[in-house]
């Protein structure tokens, strides 16, 4: 099934002419908990996000690849697959705007097994809107604290460069 999902926050693929699985990963905003990170096996990447919430196994939604759970919320935006060498090469990096972190999952050799998990440069810049991954292996990192919910600082809306080892 496939549908125009509103909530939609993030989309990336992973391109399978540089070594790595070919797939999609979106992130999406829950209405309040169970934000999610969810992949499209097929690579369709034409912006129409698939519909994951729903029980875990009910056929009518496909199971998210992970979420948020029952009491944290991350608010996820912006998605980047790491594709430069080093030690982040083929992980996915999703900003958060109420997490206030990076967060990166470290995906299985099927692209779909969650191996590891770990939140990154957490509560130092405030709200995260977007990460892109530039040649140099290093983050570019928006930040969104002036949007009426953020608390913003005096250089606040910034675009951060950001290494992650």
């Amino acid at each position: 099934m496939r549908i125009a999902l509103l909530r939609c926050q993030g989309l990336d693929r992973i391109d399978a002419s540089d070594g790595r699985l070919e797939d999609a990963a979106t992130a999406q905003r829950a209405p309040v908990h169970g934000d999610a990170i969810g992949s499209d096996p097929e690579g369709n990447t034409d912006g129409v996000c698939q519909l994951f919430w729903g029980a875990a196994g009910d056929g009518r939604f496909r199971d998210p690849l992970i979420d948020s759970g029952r009491i944290e919320t991350w608010a996820p935006s912006g998605a980047a697959f790491a594709s430069q060498p080093g030690p982040l090469r083929g992980s996915l990096i999703f900003a958060t705007l109420r997490g206030q972190h990076l967060h990166r999952v470290v995906f299985g050799p099927d692209g779909r097994t969650v191996l590891f998990q770990e939140k990154l440069v957490t509560n130092q810049y405030g709200r995260l809107r977007d990460v892109f991954e530039i040649a140099s292996g290093e983050f570019l990192v928006l930040t969104s604290n002036r949007d009426g919910r953020g608390l913003p600082a005096a250089d606040d809306d910034r675009v951060l460069l950001v290494t992650l080892r």
